[in-house]
């Protein structure tokens, strides 16, 4: 477990799995938001996100967090050797982002 994908709906809980398997594997976390935002929710360029993106790839090890448009999704797929989905009930996703808030 070098190169970990997650995925999954908002309020799953997927941030604070992530940060345990990176103290766990000691893996770099990344989120994929903030690379694909800037302030103010203005999107970042697809070239600009492909770039920043393909350099966080290029590591050896990394934890993405995340989906952003589906090319990266893609590109991650290919390069991670693990994938992690984070699939509870809609409720359940519902509800934890709604008490986050």
């Amino acid at each position: 477990m070098t190169r970990v994908m997650v995925i999954g709906n908002a309020g799953g809980g997927k941030s604070t799995m992530c940060k345990a398997l990176c103290r766990a594997h000691a893996l770099p976390y990344f989120a994929i938001d903030n690379i694909l935002w800037r302030p103010n929710w203005v999107r970042v360029p697809d070239e600009e996100l492909r770039e920043s993106h393909d350099a966080l790839l290029s590591q050896e090890r990394w934890l993405l967090d995340g989906y952003g448009p589906w090319f990266s999704v893609l590109d991650r797929i290919d390069a991670c050797d693990t994938v992690v989905l984070v699939d509870h009930p809609f409720w359940v996703h519902l509800w934890w982002a709604t008490r986050r808030q």
